[in-house]
């Protein structure tokens, strides 16, 4: 059949393409290589129709269906045959709308003079010559004006033979539509279920569908609105900034009726099977958006490593009702989804791990910790560690991770101050800029260091000055951002030749902020609440990890603000840092008897449980330095009708010291001879001496 009169029938409906086919996916280069074949006369493979006197649900006919006799229904061969509608008729045929067409051939440009096809230029003006296909297709071209525009005007000879090649390659052009493309026909005879089967076995050939696809194939032949449903479900999560496709809704529907990876398993089930499934995995998409995603700082496709990793979460919620049986579960399920997410899980050996990881979810009702274990088991730790950012650029998972991070710490843009964890599209810039020099090996490598992670800053957008300029101004004006973006405040570090020196002290402050985000979560993987019962824990007396504390600067004794009492939080929060961690009760007597931290708030500004946390952390800040607040968590129960503040402190990667009195200037850092080393001895914070010290440091961060 000429290709003049496939097109004709395809205008008519008489060739209609079936809902279970999926979409045009070429590329325009794809599009350019068929149209150069068929130019130069080489052959473009056949064509696959099923003839039906009843046939199936068809794209894009709304209804319009040819009134009577046979309808031809593509089985092979839509995406050479849509290529070419777009390129021939300059619209896209009655199947399909614009705005599924996600690869627009016809900017393809035709050279009447060489006679081959051009893609279309990003910038500048299209040469005379250079004519859009479409164009070429419809109604008389003026080969004189355009062999005029190419020679300048000139009418000579030269002006002639040009005209004459314009004319002869535009009439082979157009002599496409008179290709004749074999035609196999499966008979009318043939049964819905004969033509897919056939459909799969040819499918060997050409565009090859991938497993997803071929499972979509089948499942659309039972449920003909299957694909524009899931089509719907897309739209919706792409609404919430979450930009999936097809493969992963057919992946997520196998794991739900199944339980397995395995794509197949959809190709025999029946259609009220899939479709119960269906509802069931649109309700866990949805419901895994608002309840754990959203609340872990998730809130964009772009801050995940790969997409699969909402599979083993949607199936478990499946399975659940659509909901977390607990907090803690959702908790549990989090800290899972950070390890996979920031180790890059399932970035490669998808098929392998996703089988694995779901057969886990499907014998067991709380499957978390084992899916962890099998993480720890594929690379040895889950922690992050500084050396684990060097050399490593935004591409790695990692960085989503730091994405994650920085936008639960409150991380803004450097401008607008707008919170990042409002923005779903980031950018990230290089902090110091890239050498302008090449040539050694000193100059490569700080290249290469410039890409670090440790060297982007995420922003709303870019910036007017280099970053590098703007850290004094920062510094001065608004130091929060600093920390929020775990940039060392150190001005020492912002000079080009202490690049390297920067780089590792970021990477410490950004692996000490991931471990910090993912500790609080880790507990909830040991079913352990972050406190635990508050009544059980002040029973409990204090230890080696508990302590209390009755103010944080208000006088019990004296009835006022004594600002000596805070060198006894302080020491406290040191010495915790300096071990294994621990809990301080401030609000609470020696004898366990609930105080509350009512008084210290009348002393404050603002007058309330942040002021009391500002406070807080400028304690620490100006005592241990700022990187000392990434380790430190903050409650504020009610015991008693009275308000206490429950500090929790993790183990630090490294020796902290304490100045045992604040310095004269705030903001001022104490001078280094009056830093003290604070140690837990039993339940007391005991301060050490250098031999001491030095012993202890070397038994308790062992390299």
């Amino acid at each position: 059949m000429k290709v003049r009169d496939l097109m004709e029938r395809i205008r008519l409906l008489e060739i209609a393409l079936p809902e279970f086919q999926r979409e045009y996916v070429w590329e325009v280069e794809q599009a350019q290589k068929l149209l150069q074949s068929l130019y130069n006369g080489y052959p473009t493979g056949s064509l696959l129709f099923w003839e039906t006197t009843a046939p199936p649900a068809t794209k894009g006919a709304q209804g319009e269906q040819q009134s009577a006799g046979q309808q031809q229904i593509i089985l092979d061969g839509q995406q050479r045959l849509t290529a070419l509608y777009l390129l021939t008729q300059g619209e896209p045929p009655h199947y399909y709308g614009l705005n599924e067409i996600e690869h627009d051939p016809r900017g393809l440009c035709f050279d009447l003079v060489v006679g081959t096809f051009r893609l279309p230029q990003s910038s500048g003006p299209r040469p005379p010559a250079w004519v859009p296909v479409p164009e070429c297709f419809r109604g008389e071209l003026d080969t004189v004006a355009i062999a005029q525009a190419v020679t300048g005007g000139r009418q000579d000879e030269a002006l002639s033979t040009l005209i004459t090649r314009c004319v002869n390659n535009l009439s082979r052009l157009r002599g496409i539509l008179d290709y004749d493309y074999p035609i196999q026909t499966v008979p009318v005879s043939a049964t819905l279920s004969d033509a897919i089967d056939v459909f799969d076995r040819v499918n060997s050939s050409g565009t090859k569908l991938t497993a997803a696809e071929l499972a979509l194939t089948h499942i659309s032949g039972k449920w003909p609105e299957a694909r524009q449903t899931m089509k719907a479900l897309l739209q919706q999560l792409a609404e919430h900034h979450f930009r999936f496709d097809l493969d992963l809704l057919v992946r997520g529907l196998a794991g739900v009726v199944s339980g397995r990876a395995d794509f197949a398993e959809l190709h025999y089930l029946p259609t009220g099977t899939i479709q119960q499934g269906w509802g069931r995995l649109a309700e866990a998409l949805n419901a895994l958006i608002v309840s754990m995603l959203t609340p872990a700082s998730i809130t964009s496709d772009a801050h995940l490593s790969s997409a699969e990793l909402l599979i083993p979460l949607a199936v478990y919620l499946a399975r659940n009702g659509g909901t977390f049986p607990s907090d803690q579960a959702r908790r549990r399920a989090t800290y899972w989804l950070y390890v996979a997410n920031m180790w890059g899980r399932y970035t490669s050996e998808v098929e392998q791990r996703l089988a694995h990881d779901l057969s886990i979810v499907r014998r067991n009702t709380d499957p978390w910790a084992e899916l962890v274990g099998a993480i720890v088991e594929q690379r040895g730790r889950i922690d992050v560690r500084p050396g684990d950012l060097e050399g490593r650029g935004p591409e790695h998972p990692l960085f989503r991770m730091v994405l994650i991070t920085l936008s639960a710490r409150g991380a803004a843009d450097w401008t607008t101050e707008m919170p990042l964890s409002k923005v779903p599209q980031l950018r990230s810039y290089r902090l110091f800029p890239l050498p302008e020099q090449a040539g050694d090996l000193d100059l490569q490598l700080q290249r290469k260091q410039a890409d670090e992670i440790a060297n982007q800053v995420l922003l709303v957008s870019e910036p007017d000055t280099p970053l590098l300029y703007q850290l004094p101004a920062l510094a001065q004006g608004r130091p929060h951002i600093l920390e929020q973006h775990c940039i060392p405040d150190e001005p020492s570090l912002w000079q080009a030749q202490q690049f390297g020196a920067f780089l590792r002290a970021r990477r410490e402050r950004i692996s000490a902020a991931i471990n910090m985000r993912m500790q609080s979560f880790k507990e909830a993987l040991s079913s352990a609440k972050p406190v635990g019962d508050i009544h059980q824990l002040i029973q409990a007396g204090e230890s080696a990890s508990l302590e209390f504390k009755s103010t944080l600067r208000f006088s019990i004794k004296d009835g006022a603000k004594d600002m000596e009492l805070e060198q006894e939080v302080a020491k406290t929060i040191a010495a915790f840092l300096n071990a294994e961690g621990g809990f301080l009760l401030i609000g609470v007597q020696d004898n366990g008897d609930i105080y509350g931290i009512e008084q210290d708030i009348e002393l404050l500004q603002p007058k309330n449980v942040d002021g009391f946390e500002l406070a807080l952390r400028e304690l620490i800040r100006a005592r241990m330095g700022p990187e000392n607040n990434l380790y430190v968590r903050t409650y504020f129960p009610k015991v008693s009708g009275k308000t206490i503040c429950v500090v929790q402190v993790f183990r630090s990667p490294r020796p902290v010291f304490c100045t045992p009195k604040p310095p004269k200037q705030k903001g001022a850092q104490a001078p280094e001879g009056a830093m003290t080393f604070f140690a837990r001895v039993g339940n007391l914070s005991q301060s050490m001496s250098p031999s001491e010290t030095n012993s202890y440091i070397a038994m308790h961060w062992r390299a």
